[in-house]
């Protein structure tokens, strides 16, 4: 019934839209007692867990699903299941396709195969093991979902501004597990990036570079404008990524190109790609914003992270 799909359970009966593989291994009226009857817990032990119904078949498909050799790109995201009914889990999520529905937090691979999931049931769910820092309630998401990741066996993690921080990229580097993600600008207090306006002023294209610590974890910090300002954090190649090209004779015709091999050439077929991609690369043509690229001054400014990302 999920691959054939009709408006009614009673069509794949009918003689019109008739489906063999179902009709013919049982009636109509038995499979609506099966459907009636059908549970996975019993109501008699019930508990403050919101899923309890469920929670011995989600386990059950989790374990199945993690059975399954993990790809070297993965990535994190929220989905929605839709449903329409009432129920106190349904989630509503404007900017989905299905914008009201069960939120399932999900760990994917390049392949589209899903590797471990999340229901999302409220607090209850933000728990943590022993040892495991707390990286705020959507950042835990991706530490719980990540249990499954071997440590130190070069995995790449990819997620948005909704879960990412440095404190949670700073983890997962010290588990062998590198990173990338857009990235709130309120996550980083007292930063020194340059603000939307003087990005706009520059125009599409303009950017900035940052190198920061995190909990001792180095990491590249990129901010630049297309559209809008975009931030981007990440552990998987080293900082400079933007550099002039030209003899430097002529100032006002001096190119500048984005050496984009340094950053995917370990990250292909990720949404990470098409991001930046998309922004940086859409922006041929504009003016850039130059950077000195002379001895000292050529080197990105260094920062420090401390709890509340304190700059030095």
């Amino acid at each position: 019934m999920s691959l054939i799909r009709l408006t009614n359970s009673k069509c794949y009966w009918s003689e019109q839209f008739r489906v063999h593989q179902i009709a013919d291994v049982m009636t109509f009226k038995t499979f609506s007692k099966f459907k009636c009857f059908l549970h996975f817990a019993d109501n008699a032990d019930c508990t403050n867990d919101r899923l309890y119904k469920l929670r011995m078949f989600v386990n059950l498909l989790r374990s199945k699903f993690s059975s399954i050799p993990l790809e070297e790109n993965l990535s994190i995201d929220e989905q929605i299941v839709p449903f329409k009914g009432h129920h106190s889990l349904k989630q509503c999520l404007p900017k989905k396709p299905h914008k009201w529905g069960y939120k399932v937090f999900v760990l994917c691979g390049v392949s589209g195969y899903a590797y471990d999931m999340e229901v999302y049931s409220g607090k209850q769910d933000n728990l943590l093991r022993e040892g495991e820092m707390d990286c705020g309630a959507s950042g835990n998401v991706v530490v719980r979902l990540s249990r499954c990741i071997p440590d130190n066996e070069n995995f790449k993690v990819f997620f948005d501004n909704y879960f990412n921080s440095p404190d949670l990229q700073a983890t997962l580097a010290k588990r062998g597990i590198l990173s990338v993600g857009t990235v709130r600008t309120n996550k980083l207090p007292n930063f020194p990036l340059p603000s939307d306006a003087e990005l706009k002023k520059h125009g599409r294209g303009a950017h900035a570079e940052k190198v920061a610590f995190a909990g001792n974890v180095k990491m590249s910090v990129v901010r630049w404008f297309d559209n809008r300002p975009v931030t981007l954090c990440q552990l998987l190649c080293a900082p400079s990524l933007w550099e002039m090209s030209g003899d430097g004779t002529k100032p006002r015709k001096k190119k500048y190109s984005f050496h984009a091999h340094k950053l995917f050439q370990s990250t292909t077929n990720t949404w990470a790609v098409l991001i930046c991609l998309i922004n940086l690369l859409g922006s041929i043509g504009a003016k850039f914003v130059q950077r000195n690229c002379t001895t000292e001054s050529s080197r990105p400014h260094c920062c420090h992270f401390v709890s509340a990302v304190q700059c030095q």
